[in-house]
């Protein structure tokens, strides 16, 4: 069997997906979580001065 087959990639990454969908458990113990990226920062605003 050819374990780096197109096919075979394919199967497992739908397995895979499956599982996280389904929070396997060994999956969550196997598999890193990835993480969110960050947040936009949003545009700094000029100090005001109220005097």
């Amino acid at each position: 069997m050819d374990w780096k087959s197109k096919r075979i990639r394919t199967i497992l990454e739908a397995a895979l997906a499956e599982d996280k969908v389904a929070n396997d458990v060994t999956t969550a113990l196997t598999i890193p979580p990835i993480s969110a990226p960050p947040e936009p920062s949003s545009p700094s605003r000029p100090a005001s001065s109220q005097d």
